[in-house]
């Protein structure tokens, strides 16, 4: 079987049909040598490639054309001058140029082929397989292949068994079949657009995505819960080896570009997908392009495996990437718990709170930002203290935090309560799971809210009536015991009194 080689120096024969034959390429030149001299030399980017022209001609319709009229129109010339004004433009079709080569090589035909879909790379498999070099092909090299079969014209119609067919049924019975394989040739079609748009090589990926998430749960498809970055570098038991494989779908999803990733989640929610596995991927994919969105991000700049692998977003385009995020959050995790109480839950939560602040910082829209602080008042269960300390970032603003923003999530997280704690008041269903979840979380935002005060209380700017406001925002039942609340107190009076104390 003939191979080929990729050395830049250096020969190798393999014997094809008792026939010695090489593929290498020297600094940007590509050879095939059959002990015959090249008769062809095609250009792809930077790329030469010295080839023959029947095994081409055999496989390709594209080339077999342009090679037939251009040696078509020699023969035309040759025979007589009438034709000459004729055959001025005959080496050029359409955006391929065909011209004899005039050097060393007086009898090759040199055609250009520019901007060639999937490259030098694409083309060299694809000449490969006129040469009759058995292709591995991937998910990552399937729609290369079929856009550069098509553009070179390699269907059934003109030889049996075609690359166009090869690639056609490799994607239908392999990647489209696998949600990891999908995502894979979706993206490698994104360098390839409009082409893989036009022969549907996108919708069908985008397609088979989300077919496979809604005929899915979120555990086996997607897994749980969305690591932190520096969640990989924790070891996993052999036993968890699967769930740590799917878990990684978030992250295929998040490598996709945003207009492409806007496709798979509108075309999610056309299927019928759960509002949490959509909530989980535009997530996931917030992590990645935004920075400082997770307090690991926070505290090591950024840095983590995740970071490095990840390109991040320019600042010009996160505004957009930012509010398109939100816009596509589903409203019904709002009043959704499936995972208060867990680290899913804390991991949402924290991640809406960086989505939160980035919005502030950005300045993103008044309605995006209404919207994320309703949805980051749903998690504040499940926010640490540290998630609550949101920079002031208005000049207008004179405490350090941005209390009113904090007023306002625990008022939305009130209000999201109203339905439960009425069902409460009547005693019917007092022992209901209902009541003892809402409870639980009436519990946890006190205490939450207990600390934050607590870390609130030393800043100077901060007047009284707000501090009163804060403490007095949740009802009675929100806390077992004041000890907590005495002690913002206490922190409070001891930072107001030494203020007095320095300034009078």
């Amino acid at each position: 079987m003939m191979q080929g080689s990729r050395k830049a120096k250096g020969k190798r024969e393999v014997a094809r049909e008792e026939q010695p034959q090489q593929h290498s390429p020297k600094g940007q030149a590509w050879f095939c040598t059959t002990g015959l001299p090249s008769d062809v030399v095609i250009e792809v980017g930077d790329m030469t490639f010295h080839l023959h022209k029947f095994p081409l001609m055999s496989k390709s319709k594209k080339i077999h054309d342009l090679i037939m009229n251009k040696e078509s129109s020699l023969a035309r010339h040759a025979g007589g001058g009438e034709e000459e004004e004729e055959d001025e433009g005959a080496g050029e079709i359409r955006e391929e140029q065909v011209v004899l080569e005039a050097d060393e090589e007086a009898d090759a035909h040199r055609i250009r082929l520019p901007d060639f879909p999937g490259g030098a790379e694409a083309f060299e498999l694809a000449a490969k397989f006129c040469y009759g070099v058995k292709l591995d092909l991937t998910p990552a090299t399937a729609a290369p292949l079929r856009c550069a079969a098509e553009r070179l014209g390699m269907s059934d119609d003109h030889a049996e068994d075609n690359l166009v067919s090869r690639a056609d049924r490799f994607m239908s019975h392999t990647v489209l079949r696998n949600p990891r394989d999908a995502i894979r040739a979706l993206k490698s079609c994104e360098d390839l657009l409009p082409l893989a748009d036009d022969l549907g090589l996108v919708s069908r990926c985008v397609d088979a995505i989300a077919a496979k998430a809604a005929a899915s749960t979120p555990t086996a498809l997607f897994g749980w819960p969305i690591n932190d970055a520096g969640a990989a570098d924790r070891p996993r038991h052999k036993k968890n080896a699967g769930a740590g494989a799917t878990s990684t779908l978030f992250d295929d999803l998040a490598g996709l570009s945003l207009a492409t990733f806007t496709r798979v989640i509108a075309a999610m929610r056309e299927r019928g997908v759960g509002p949490e596995v959509l909530e989980g991927a535009l997530i996931a994919y917030a992590k990645r392009s935004i920075p400082g969105l997770s307090r690991s991000d926070r505290h090591t700049g950024g840095g983590g495996a995740a970071a490095a692998a990840a390109p991040r977003s320019a600042d010009g385009d996160q505004k957009a990437l930012l509010e398109t995020v939100i816009v596509n959050l589903p409203e019904e995790t709002i009043k959704s718990s499936a995972h208060t109480g867990t680290v899913v839950g804390a991991t949402t939560a924290r991640v809406l709170f960086g989505l939160l602040r980035t919005a502030n910082i950005l300045q993103a829209s008044e309605a995006s930002r209404d919207m994320l602080e309703r949805r980051v008042a749903s998690r504040l269960p499940d926010a640490a203290v540290d998630d609550l300390l949101i920079p002031s970032y208005s000049y207008l603003v004179e405490t350090l935090y941005d209390v009113e923003c904090v007023e306002r999530i625990v008022r939305h997280f009130l209000e999201g309560r109203g339905g439960v704690e009425e069902v409460d008041e009547e005693g019917s269903e007092a022992e209901t799971p209902g009541r003892e979840a809402s409870r639980r979380a009436m519990l946890a935002v006190g205490r939450l809210m207990d600390a934050y005060l607590g870390e609130i209380a030393t800043d100077a700017n901060l007047k009284t009536d707000k501090f009163c406001d804060l403490a007095w925002a949740l009802p009675d039942g929100a806390r077992v015991y004041d000890d907590g609340l005495y002690r913002a107190v206490d922190i409070y009076m001891i930072a107001f009194i030494s203020f007095l104390v320095l300034f009078s």
